[in-house]
Formats: C-alpha cells, structure tokens, sequence
C-alpha cells in the first residue's frame, strides 16, 4: 500500500472579506472620482429611492467627513446627500 503523503498546497483563502474590502475601496474610489468632477449649481441627475434631478448644493473638502459623497437640491424633497457614484451629470 502506499505510504500517504503530507499536502504540498495550501487551500485557497476564502475570499468573501477580501471581495469585500476590495468593493469598498472601490466604491470610495468612485464616489471621490465623480465629486471632484461637479460644481455648485450644476443641474445633475441622481439616485434616490429613484433617478430624481436636481442641483449640487455642497461639495465637501477632501478633509471633512462626508468627501465622496454631494449634497443635492431637489425642488420637492429638499436637501439630500448622495454618493458621488449615484450622481450623473445632465448632457445637453
């Protein structure tokens, strides 16, 4: 009979919290992308609870808090941050 050897190869690592954080560095990433694209005032198109269209009303410093993300004027709903990744801008 032969003799069994010891594994030579390691088993692959799981890789849910590595796709995790991979998405999450990712998604800051867009998000800080497309808020250093916009301005103030500029009429966008964004995603809350549904495509809504609106103004970008803030844009936060690259040291506060809420950087990557904008603060939208919609004329019914008022004031609302979103993620920089859910803002498009509106091609004329």
């Amino acid at each position: 009979m032969a003799k069994m050897t010891k594994r030579t190869t390691e088993p692959e690592p799981k890789k849910d919290a590595f796709v995790g954080r991979e998405l999450g560095v990712e998604n800051r990433k867009q998000n800080e992308e497309v808020a250093d694209t916009l301005t103030v005032g500029e009429g966008v198109q964004f995603y809350s609870e549904g495509w809504r269209y609106g103004t970008v009303d803030t844009l936060p410093d690259a040291d506060e808090k809420r950087y990557g993300q904008v603060r939208i004027l919609h004329p019914t709903t008022g004031a609302v941050w979103v993620a920089g990744r859910d803002v498009r801008k509106l091609e004329v």
